[in-house]
């Protein structure tokens, strides 16, 4: 997993894409089963469209109690409220001691319409932050408890097993198969490794859970709210297009307030300076 300084997610947070269009429990495209797994319904995404790019993310029940305490498989337990916040409660079901009780899913389409030839996930760069503050307050005043990172693009120990496709792919086609924690690692249908596949693919999906990217000690079970964003970046530090939900799981500590967090953008601005310029490279 690679690791880009909060002061990043926070620019994320801050600066908005341009004639962005936020929509609430929606399909994303291409609108069929999603491409990460069989099981998983196309529904209740909140949705950024802007650029000819959609990215989506909703929370959904990972463990319920029909499947407890052994993993479970997927299902449509998604509690919406309509407004980009996903609510669960631990009497909902039993996870792993590992785990929180839910998955967070997301998309990301880059050519939403299907008639840029020439776009595709690897023209872009991607920042997925993940609030880890129980509190309603998003992250902390150094960063500690916001955890941010590209979740596509090449770095060491990403975690490349989304599923992959176009708006012509139906579910599931190219998923699962990057399994591996080099570029060279696990191999697609066509035989690309993951570097070549996002260069001929636009669309990525997976799901995930808190429990995978916990900073140390803490236990993913610990009821609060909890703030997700996934934003794509082109050539600049402004995201093209960008989506955020918050979690509740049960009850949410009253927020201690934190400082502004502006004094972080100049340092998130050079954040994701570098990572382009590495991406360029």
């Amino acid at each position: 997993m690679r690791l880009i300084p909060a002061a990043a997610a926070a620019v994320a947070a801050m600066a908005g894409p341009a004639a962005a269009l936020t929509s609430f429990d929606q399909a994303v495209t291409p609108n069929v089963q999603l491409l990460f797994g069989l099981g998983n319904a196309n529904t209740a995404f909140t949705v950024d469209r802007a650029d000819n790019i959609e990215v989506g993310l909703r929370g959904k029940l990972r463990y319920d109690n029909s499947n407890a305490p052994n993993p479970g498989g997927p299902n449509g337990t998604y509690n919406s409220d309509g407004a980009g916040l996903y609510a669960f409660d631990p009497s909902d079901g039993i996870a792993p001691a590992n785990r929180s009780l839910f998955n967070f899913d997301w998309s990301v389409n880059v050519n939403l319409d299907g008639t840029a030839t020439d776009r595709f996930l690897a023209d872009f760069t991607y920042l997925l932050s993940i609030d880890f503050d129980p509190t309603a307050a998003v992250g902390t005043v150094n960063g500690t408890d916001l955890i941010a990172f590209d979740p596509i693009g090449i770095g060491p120990g990403s975690p490349w097993d989304h599923g992959l496709g176009d708006n012509g792919s139906t579910s599931p086609t190219v998923a699962k198969q990057y399994v591996a924690d080099d570029a060279a690692g696990g191999t697609g249908l066509l035989g690309e490794d993951y570097a070549d596949a996002i260069q001929i693919y636009s669309v990525a999906q997976n799901s995930w859970n808190l429990g995978f990217y916990q900073p140390v000690g803490f236990d993913p079970q610990t009821e609060g709210l909890y703030t997700i964003t996934l934003s794509v970046f082109g050539e600049g530090a402004t995201p093209l297009a960008s989506a955020s939900i918050d979690i509740r799981y049960g009850d949410v500590p009253q927020p201690v307030p934190v400082p502004a967090a502006l004094p972080l953008l100049a340092a998130g601005l050079a954040a994701l300076g570098l990572a382009s310029s590495r991406r360029r490279g």
